[in-house]
């Protein structure tokens, strides 16, 4: 039945028959799974409850840690923090929309009554900080203040026994405040009996020396100082009863309520715990089911997707591999390969189609091995040119070799004579020829680089890097005499920056030895376009070069003049960084009429680069 079929009619059919059956086994492990998600849901559902039960208890021993703080301490931050914690409790309780809870409706109102309870705490702390840093403390020092006054007013008629007695009193003064700042700093309840005891002695002490002065007039300062202890006692006592008070809320009222909220959430987390313990086990056991279904299943519709792919495959197969055995005799080159009779117009009859045009095709790689042999020669002769390199490269370097040698053997005839001061001054020679080896070596070195390192190629604003390297060359050209422009409208070439801007510097160096003009030395870079290719121009207003030389100069250690510096290799340089980037360098000049270098860049984008 498949033999009949064409290639894609039969690759289709099985993709139905497979197609049917995993939509089979889509719906059964769907509908196992949609069960199995339900049960996880409520899985999750209660875990996020049991959370939130965990994080009430944590938050609420976070605020009763912080209420106790500011109890003790009076930081505003910890009163800050108790109704962050609030607000964040009932916000998480909120959002998991647990209010028709009535564990956590409790919770919720017994944390909105402790955080009440808290701001009366607050009303109370900050009531009894007034009362003893300010008033309590106003009171005292002008009570002693008073009663110094009578001491140095009485001083000059007072015995000694009524000195002692006031200076007694004095200190009983100081004793109260002592006994009271150190009550409200501890809280221990001996420092109020010691300040009252103290207060009622100053009382007693100030009724007698007003029982005694009966006979003479009162002293003012006595009376205000009566008066201010008075004042005194009644502030210090309501400052210990908003204390208290305070503390009473903290440890009574407060602590109530937080085990309550306490108690509710342990209630809640364990109400939670035994409900996701029946999920679990419900969900495993689903689990199992689910498991069993979809392995006997899948084993069923494996057998029917292994025969019909059976079936499918050796359709295809034998008539491929008859054909492979086709298309390696003739890979190998074989004219009388036996290609297969195959009918069936479709992929596998294409492929019997191209076994007869590569057959075909053998004749013409003959042909082919023919021209390969061709380019084997043309490669042979281009190793001919590669040996005349070797040659003038070899014979620029042995000249300045040849040069040191000679003044190195005059050199030791000169000393040997004792002429040593004629001896170093040959020396300079020898350093010049060591100096342009080294200068020959180096740009060598530079030229085999291109197209070997630094290839990556970027998009460039030809106007900004020009811009760039007018800015670095600026001194150069002021110093030398030179002006150079350039066009504002320069494209944007994809290149590689530096070896860009090492032919603009092989240029401009060459313009600097060879471009002089009397009338003021100019240099202009432009552009212009065609088709398929950029070109860049750099012009000069020189002497200009003739035409026998416009290709010599891009050839290997060639200079127009001898006397000047340099190793006649900058534009071989350009050349080769041109032919890099898949274009090409040359001059156009006529004697006495300047030269322009024109530079040619194919127009391609780095993606087809």
């Amino acid at each position: 039945m498949f033999k009949k079929l064409k290639l894609k009619n039969r690759i289709y059919t099985g993709f139905i028959v497979v197609g049917l059956i995993s939509l089979g086994m889509a719906v059964i492990s769907v509908v196992a799974f949609y069960y199995a998600n339900n049960n996880f849901g409520y899985l999750v559902q209660f875990s996020n409850k049991s959370h939130l039960a965990v994080a009430i208890l944590r938050d609420v021993s976070e605020i009763q840690r912080q209420a106790l703080i500011y109890t003790h301490e009076g930081h505003q931050s910890a009163a800050n923090r108790v109704h962050e914690i609030h607000q964040r409790i009932s916000a998480q309780i909120k959002q998991e929309s647990q209010q028709d809870s009535k564990y956590f409706q409790d919770i919720v109102k017994h944390l909105d009554t402790y955080v009440k309870t808290f701001k009366q705490v607050q009303q109370q702390r900050t009531r009894q900080a007034a009362l003893v840093h300010s008033e309590i403390r106003i009171l005292a020092s002008e009570a002693e203040n008073h009663f110094l006054k009578h001491i140095v007013q009485a001083s000059s008629t007072a015995d000694i026994e009524t000195q002692l007695n006031n200076q007694r009193i004095l200190n009983s003064l100081l004793q109260i405040e002592k006994y009271a700042m150190r009550y409200f700093d501890t809280l221990d309840s001996k420092d109020v009996i010691f300040a009252k005891n103290a207060l009622s002695q100053v009382q007693k002490s100030l009724q007698t020396i007003q029982k005694q002065d009966a006979a003479k007039p009162v002293s003012e300062h006595i009376l205000q100082t009566i008066q201010f202890i008075n004042n005194y006692e009644q502030v210090f006592l309501e400052a210990v009863q908003r204390t208290r008070g305070y503390l009473f809320l903290i440890n009574v009222v407060m602590s109530a309520e937080a085990y309550e909220i306490i108690y509710r959430s342990q209630r809640i987390d364990r109400q939670l715990e035994q409900e996701m313990n029946k999920i679990q086990q419900r969900t495993l056991s689903l689990m199992q089911q689910v498991i069993i279904v979809i392995i006997s299943s899948s084993i069923i519709f494996l057998i029917l997707i292994t025969v019909f792919s059976i079936l499918i495959s050796r359709s295809i197969t034998i008539p491929i591999e008859k054909l492979t055995a086709t298309f390696i005799a003739l890979a190998k080159g074989s004219r009388l390969a036996k290609i297969p009779d195959y009918k069936i117009q479709d992929e596998i009859g294409a492929l019997t189609e191209a076994a007869v045009v590569f057959k075909g095709k053998n004749k013409q790689t003959e042909e082919l091995l023919a021209q390969s042999t061709q380019l084997t020669n043309d490669l042979e002769r281009s190793n001919d040119e590669l040996e005349q390199f070797v040659y003038t490269v070899s014979h620029d370097l042995k000249s300045p070799l040849v040069t040191s040698m000679g003044f190195i053997g005059i050199i030791q005839k000169l000393a040997a004579a004792g002429k040593m001061q004629d001896a170093i001054d040959k020396l300079d020679r020898v350093v010049s020829s060591n100096r342009r080896m080294g200068q020959l070596i180096n740009d060598l070195l530079e030229l085999s680089r291109v197209g070997r390192i630094e290839t990556d190629k970027t998009t460039i604003d030809l106007n900004k890097l020009l811009e760039s390297f007018y800015q670095n060359h600026l001194n150069q050209l002021t110093h030398t005499g030179f002006t150079l422009s350039f066009d504002s409208t320069l494209p944007t070439l994809y290149v590689n920056e530096s070896r860009i801007l090492q032919i603009f510097e092989n240029l401009l160096v060459n313009a600097l030895k060879y471009a002089i003009n009397p009338n003021g030395s100019v240099i202009n870079i432009g552009a212009s376009e065609t088709e398929e290719h950029q070109l860049i121009y750099f012009k000069d207003n020189g002497p200009g070069i003739a035409k026998e030389y416009h290709k010599k100069i891009f050839g290997l250690f060639y200079r127009l003049n001898n006397d000047k510096e340099g190793t006649g290799i900058g534009l071989a340089v350009a050349a080769k960084v041109m032919k890099f980037h898949n274009g090409s360098i040359w001059v156009e000049s006529e004697p006495n009429n300047g030269a322009t270098f024109w530079l040619k860049f194919p127009k391609i984008n780095k993606e087809t680069d």
